[in-house]
């Protein structure tokens, strides 16, 4: 019988298409690499990588959690000078999350209702928000050309 990890784990696929291991259906080979950072290793392709590696929050210096964090509040009003002062983040950096929020919408919610369960009034504001946002964005970028 499976574990609670061992059906986690069972349900993982490798994120690099290169990798036998990564298409859907197919059998997966992935292990606990490092289990307190979240590391797993694909015994396919000997690759290690986390829950975030090929998402919207790979490669970012902050946790999936604080750039969520930020986007809410940002959707709740609260100004990107205002959280850079808060959070200690770089107004250049939250302007950049939220544009490519805007670009990963449905791939935002998988996380925002399986791992923050948060509920569906909150996440349709947040997508309000950042729909709202891209269009200006856009459209400034437009006004330049």
């Amino acid at each position: 019988m499976f574990s609670e990890i061992d059906i986690e784990l069972h349900k993982i696929a490798c994120p690099y298409q290169e990798c036998l291991s990564h298409k859907p259906g197919g059998k997966r080979h992935i292990i606990w690499w490092h289990k307190k950072k979240g590391v797993h290793k694909c015994q396919i392709c000997k690759r290690t990588f986390t829950r975030e590696t090929n998402t919207f929050f790979s490669g970012k210096k902050h946790s999936p959690a604080t750039i969520i964090e930020v986007l809410l509040l940002l959707a709740e009003g609260m100004s990107v000078r205002g959280l850079s002062r808060v959070k200690g983040i770089k107004p250049e950096t939250i302007i950049r999350w939220r544009r490519e929020a805007a670009e990963h919408l449905e791939e935002l919610e998988d996380y925002l209702v399986t791992d923050l369960e948060l509920e569906q009034v909150q996440i349709d504001e947040l997508w309000t928000f950042l729909k709202k946002m891209s269009a200006k964005d856009h459209a400034r970028n437009q006004k330049k050309s």
